[in-house]
């Protein structure tokens, strides 16, 4: 009997585990993965960005706009977990540890809350920066982000690898049909092409996490998924009432998921065009 009961709680146990993994998966993987990728990219782009224009230059004329929308996503989200924003300095260049500006913010250890909050906070500039250039895309081609894409994001249907695969496809069809937009735009305004260029060049060059950001996320993470545990220990037996919370977040970030893949294109698209212009000046000047 007493066997029983300790095999039954196992397989609950087990079940809690697994279901919590599938929620965390399909709620934060594509974002991070996609994430994770314009990370990668804006890093290029900052290290092209100098070489092509010198730092003083890349600094003031690129770097500036980006680095203040990276610090207001930090802050637009330790206001909206409730943290104490204590100072915000938007652009300010140190030249002794690099850092080009920051918020110093603080909050209740004792709130759930405010500690998932972190968590969102250091992930703020991600989320933030790509629905600025949604918008700065919206008023300069009067087309929406979510427009350009036939794509559509349901990760409820994904039950087996045949749709992960078809899922895949999707996602570079959508690549192909942003980038064609972005390509339009050369050939209908040039001056919005190289507005629109410039500004997501700005901006996406930022749209990078330090290693500060990472460590603030890191602690909001692990309070975030021991939260999710604990509801789902104590609510699984009335059926996967988190899924069902999962599901509505999922979609809700179907907007930011489509804009980082727009934002990573474009990003791409100035990186090639400086590359392109650094292998022009080494010749001119060699």
């Amino acid at each position: 009997m007493v066997g029983n009961i300790f095999l039954d709680l196992l397989t609950y146990l087990a079940l809690v585990l697994k279901l919590t993994g599938v929620h965390l998966l399909l709620l934060l993987g594509p974002i991070l993965l996609l994430a994770l990728l314009m990370n990668i990219i804006s890093n290029r782009s900052a290290i092209l960005g100098i070489r092509v224009f010198g730092e003083k230059i890349f600094l003031y004329v690129f770097a500036s706009l980006g680095t203040v929308i990276h610090e207001l996503g930090h802050a637009a989200f330790a206001l909206l977990f409730a943290h104490k924003v204590e100072k915000i300095v938007l652009f300010s260049p140190n030249n002794t540890d690099g850092t080009l500006g920051y918020v110093h913010h603080s909050y209740n250890k004792k709130s759930v809350y405010q500690n998932i909050g972190n968590f969102f906070i250091g992930i703020g500039p991600i989320i933030f920066g790509p629905l600025i250039i949604s918008i700065i895309v919206y008023l300069i081609t009067g087309q929406s982000i979510l427009g350009i894409s036939e794509f559509e994001m349901n990760l409820d249907e994904i039950n087996n690898f045949e749709d992960f695969k078809a899922l895949l496809s999707a996602i570079a069809t959508s690549f192909i049909q942003m980038g064609s937009f972005v390509l339009s735009l050369f050939s209908t305004s040039l001056l919005k092409a190289i507005l629109l260029l410039y500004f997501i060049f700005s901006i996406g060059s930022s749209i990078t996490l330090s290693m500060a950001d990472i460590k603030g996320a890191k602690k909001g993470l692990v309070f975030f998924i021991g939260v999710l545990l604990v509801f789902n220990f104590f609510t699984l037996w009335l059926g996967d009432l988190a899924g069902s919370i999962i599901s509505i977040l999922t979609k809700a970030s179907y907007s930011v998921f489509m804009i980082l893949i727009f934002s990573i294109i474009t990003t791409l698209a100035v990186n090639l065009v400086l590359m392109l212009v650094l292998q022009i000046k080494k010749l001119v000047f060699k």
